[in-house]
């Protein structure tokens, strides 16, 4: 009776350490429905993992319409945070100079090739606080030959906001 008392709690362990390790290596993905609902867009495509620091956790998750990418915190459970990325602007002509002085801030932080492309308004809306906007500045980073979008504040260049990587490239580099 104890062998059999000691193989069921032995393979209840082993089940419950690996249901535990699984989880920890797989994030959620958030629920599209539940996205939709909560950004109030019903027509949301999935775009995938975003690293960011709006929210406690780096791992955020984005879902995107021709118009704006929505980004959520994928470890909130209930979701109630998101940030909504406009479509962006070109740059004007009288920013020309702020570009320049952007591009060498940057340049004293990395070495890889940038590239500031256009500017977008950001509303960001944390559980808690009240909601607020700021301008984030999309930049084409290239390093080991590969570009990845990145979304980050001007005035603070030494870290990303939102990095979009290569598939961000990719599926945005006009957005």
């Amino acid at each position: 009776m104890k062998k059999v008392m000691c193989l069921i709690t032995g393979g209840f362990m082993v089940i419950s350490f690996g249901w535990w390790g699984w989880s920890m290596t797989n994030d959620p993905t958030p629920s599209k429905s539940e996205v939709q609902n909560l950004v109030r867009h019903f027509a949301l495509e999935e775009f995938g993992d975003v690293e960011g620091n709006y929210f406690e956790s780096p791992k955020n998750y984005a879902y995107f319409t021709d118009d704006h990418l929505f980004v959520v915190n994928r470890l909130e459970n209930p979701i109630q945070s998101y940030v909504v990325i406009d479509r962006g602007k070109p740059i004007s002509l009288l920013a020309q100079d702020e570009v320049q002085r952007i591009l060498d801030d940057y340049a004293t932080v990395a070495h890889e090739d940038i590239e500031v492309t256009t500017t977008h308004q950001v509303t960001v809306f944390v559980a808690g606080s009240p909601s607020y906007t700021e301008q984030l500045i999309k930049v084409i980073v290239t390093y080991d030959d590969e570009k990845h979008l990145l979304f980050m504040s001007p005035d603070q260049m030494d870290r990303s906001r939102l990095n979009f990587f290569t598939d961000g490239y990719e599926m945005f580099s006009d957005f």
